[in-house]
């Protein structure tokens, strides 16, 4: 039998599940947390950059923790499921890279088998910065195997390198994005493929580094994904010469294929270089890549008055807008601000984009996060927040919302950081959703290679994995299974016949691996 206070603990949280089930789509949800807010204070002024959801639902996220003497520390934290610290994470759920003199986290990904690679960028005792990437055990303690002690500090400059991005590659392997500095001392977007065990690849690009040529000093690379043919896409921005002696920067989009080298069928020798607002600051910050390889990019343009809106847009694989995406594929996000900007965007199973960042005044005034969503055209979709975006805050300082994760029930994750009144403190928010995936947390983005892609109904399509696969299974974008096929197969390569009655629309795949780890892919059914 119950206690009285077990009996009311019951009833509590089951009137919190209702409140959140009943609540309108981008609502915080109360039962995340305190009150649908993670906030943790290091000292000063901390920041999350990414945010990623392990199989299991604990939450991973990186940044940085700036300490009272203003001195930079790579972050990494997890969360359990409800928000609470994770203390079987380094002990107490948070973990603070001390080797450097000074360290910043922007990126990571989790395993196959479930170790945890970060990325981001370190400065030695003279302050010149190289690219650091970094291996955790699932507990949170280095891993001695990749790199030296754990650290992998790629050299591919004689200046300073940044890792801003990661991607993960089915053979272990896995591509940073970011910049270097060239023959000229201009900022140069780079992608380097590392190997499994940290070193680098030089079979890929040029000596493991796969380049865009510049031309000015302000240029790189934000984000990189892979498509389900291989070809790797990184976004960023591009400085161009507008003349007296004045640049601007672009919107910059580069394709390589699985070799590092730039696609010539696409966009213009590999690479878009695209103005949202003319002889102004445009600038890519958030990718996402759909199961057709289109490319949905989110950042900000600056307008005459140097006020900034956000912006998404959407190009098709080979680079060409998508014109049925807002107006000629680009939509701008200018609510009663003077500054907005979109610092990522992620996809949901029903294909509308999620992107967060920040909305308010000039440098010294207060700004928000933001969270909107849009539909598949490209409108804010009014059933979302209210007129298709939210806005939260801690104390009405400067806040910012740099990452967005999905849950397995659907329940978007948005890291960044606050105003607590004194500090910037991270943040990890939740809020409630509309849609419920009904499938597990894919272990990496890239874990599941499918073709072709997109397929038709009644034919067959190949699957890579990392691992042998046993169940494979099949969604639709309600959540609904629509194929289960557990023929037992050795080897990473899987074929399934899809059904002859699948509508056309997007699906998504499941493949159980052999160690019991599930990942995922977005499969596109076309007539």
């Amino acid at each position: 039998m119950s206690t009285p206070f077990l009996r009311i603990s019951s009833i509590i949280a089951a009137h919190a599940v209702a409140l959140a089930l009943l609540a309108q789509p981008g609502s915080l949800d109360p039962t995340f947390a305190a009150a649908g807010k993670y906030v943790q204070n290091f000292g000063a002024n901390d920041n999350l950059t990414c945010v990623k959801v392990q199989p299991d639902g604990k939450v991973l996220a990186a940044g940085t923790a700036i300490n009272a003497n203003f001195s930079g520390k790579l972050l990494v934290v997890r969360l359990n499921p409800d928000g609470t610290p994770d203390n079987g994470f380094d002990g107490d759920g948070t973990l603070i890279v001390n080797a450097f003199n000074e360290s910043y986290a922007y990126d990571l990904f989790v395993q196959a088998d479930g170790k945890i690679v970060v990325v981001g960028t370190r400065y030695d005792g003279s302050f010149s910065a190289s690219m650091l990437a970094l291996r955790l055990n699932a507990d949170g303690t280095l891993d001695p195997s990749f790199g030296t002690g754990g650290y992998s500090e790629p050299n591919v400059s004689t200046g300073d390198d940044f890792a801003y991005a990661v991607a993960p590659l089915v053979n272990g392997q896995f591509l940073l994005a970011g910049s270097r500095i060239d023959s000229n001392f201009n900022n140069q977007p780079v992608v380097v493929r590392l190997n499994a065990d940290g070193s680098v690849d030089n079979t890929f690009g040029n000596n493991g580094i796969a380049e865009v040529t510049v031309n000015q000093i302000e240029n790189q690379f934000w984000s990189v994904g892979v498509q389900a043919d291989g070809r790797i896409v990184a976004s960023g921005s591009f400085s161009r010469d507008i003349g007296g002696g004045l640049s601007d920067r672009d919107v910059l989009v580069a394709c390589f294929d699985a070799n590092g080298v730039l696609d010539p069928t696409f966009g213009t020798n590999g690479t878009v270089v695209k103005a949202i607002t003319p002889d102004e600051q445009d600038v890519a910050f958030g990718q996402a890549l759909d199961a057709s390889g289109n490319i949905f990019l989110a950042g900000f343009t600056e307008q005459a008055d140097f006020s900034y809106d956000g912006f998404l847009l959407e190009m098709d694989a080979d680079g060409a807008d998508v014109t049925t995406f807002g107006t000629g594929g680009t939509v701008t996000f200018n609510p009663p601000a003077d500054q907005n900007v979109f610092y990522d965007v992620i996809l949901q199973p029903d294909g509308k984009p999620l992107v967060c960042g920040t909305s308010g005044g000039f440098i010294f005034n207060p700004r928000d996060q933001v969270l909107a969503r849009y539909t598949t055209t490209g409108v804010l979709d009014n059933t979302f927040g209210a007129n298709g975006y939210v806005l939260n805050s801690i104390n009405g300082g400067f806040d910012e919302a740099n990452a967005l994760a999905l849950q397995s029930d659907g329940a978007i994750l948005v890291a960044g950081r606050g105003y607590s009144g004194t500090n910037n403190d991270i943040t990890v928010f939740r809020h409630i959703n509309d849609i419920n995936t009904s499938v597990a947390e894919a272990v990496e983005p890239n874990a599941l290679m499918v073709h072709p892609n997109p397929a038709r109904s009644g034919m067959p399509i190949a699957m890579r994995s990392v691992e042998e696969m046993g169940r494979v299974r099949l969604f639709d974008a309600s959540g609904a299974e629509v194929l289960l096929d557990v023929r037992s197969m050795t080897g990473p390569v899987r074929t399934v016949d899809l059904p002859a009655d699948l509508a056309p629309g997007m699906y998504l795949l499941q493949a159980v691996g052999a160690s019991g780890r599930t990942a995922g892919a977005r499969l596109v059914v076309q007539d």
